[in-house]
């Protein structure tokens, strides 16, 4: 997974790895994968047998950032997310990486996790990238660098939101499988606002901040999968190789924008 070096300029807001196991039966008692990808014991444990869901959250690294796994049938996440304290004033953009260490991180922790991963018939990459602007107007000017099919007045354009996926047949040699390719990109301002970072299906957590400097930004959320219509698990022996093509297909529209 290397990154280009001028991926360097994104920084990193949410970081996501999600399965689909083909089992809705996991035995969620043994399950101890945070522990095992981290060597520390998670900050929470909350596990409900009956309806057979499990999350753990903690910091890593010493406090880089959080980490969170959640079981919640019909999927699995792994979400990487910024430490961020009750009401405090942000002099930037909630992130806790650049993009190139970002990746280095999810390299590092969740590809050797996915020997354990169960039998999944779709996979997927997420990731929420931040790249700080002096204002709108050169948040639109950099948002119209990354979208050439979109024509943008920097000037005079406002609440500009473009959401497009670009499906791919996947070079993984898995016959009949597609990726699809989704990107929403955006100029966001930060002021005060409410931010909810939530792992997958579950209740997200909401964490109270605010600026008296508005900040601006161009924002990307890319959500790289596995087409549903694929028939069949994704082969355990396949699974890392998909999940690179995956991250590396993230990299490309971080790197060169909205292309086919």
């Amino acid at each position: 997974m290397t990154a280009a070096k001028d991926l360097s300029h994104w920084r990193v807001e949410t970081l996501r790895l999600t399965a689909f196991p083909t089992s809705t039966t996991l035995d969620i008692s043994g399950i101890k994968w945070w522990e095992g990808v981290t060597s520390e014991q998670p900050e929470s444990r909350n596990i409900q047998p009956r309806i057979g869901t499990l999350q753990e959250v903690g910091p890593i690294r010493g406090g880089l950032c959080n980490l969170s796994f959640e079981y919640r049938p019909p999927r699995l996440d792994w979400l990487f997310s910024p430490i961020l304290k009750d009401k405090q004033e942000l002099t930037d953009f909630p992130t806790f990486a650049t993009f190139p260490d970002g990746l280095n991180l999810f390299e590092e922790i969740l590809v050797p996790w996915l020997g354990q991963c169960p039998s999944a018939n779709r996979i997927a990459f997420g990731v929420v990238l931040i790249q700080p602007v002096e204002n709108r107007k050169a948040g639109y000017q950099l948002l119209g660098k990354y979208l050439p099919s979109v024509k943008l007045d920097a000037d005079t354009s406002s609440d500009f939101s473009y959401q497009i996926n670009r499906p791919r047949p996947s070079a993984s040699g898995i016959a009949n499988l597609r990726i699809n390719r989704l990107s929403r990109w955006s100029v966001v301002r930060l002021s005060g606002m409410l931010v909810q970072l939530s792992v997958g299906a579950g209740q997200p957590t909401a964490q109270v901040f605010e600026s008296k400097k508005g900040l601006d930004a161009c924002r990307v959320e890319l959500d790289i999968n596995t087409s549903p219509e694929f028939e069949g698990a994704l082969s355990q022996e396949k699974l890392a190789s998909v999940v690179n093509e995956l991250v590396a297909l993230g990299v490309e529209i971080a790197t060169k924008g909205d292309i086919l």
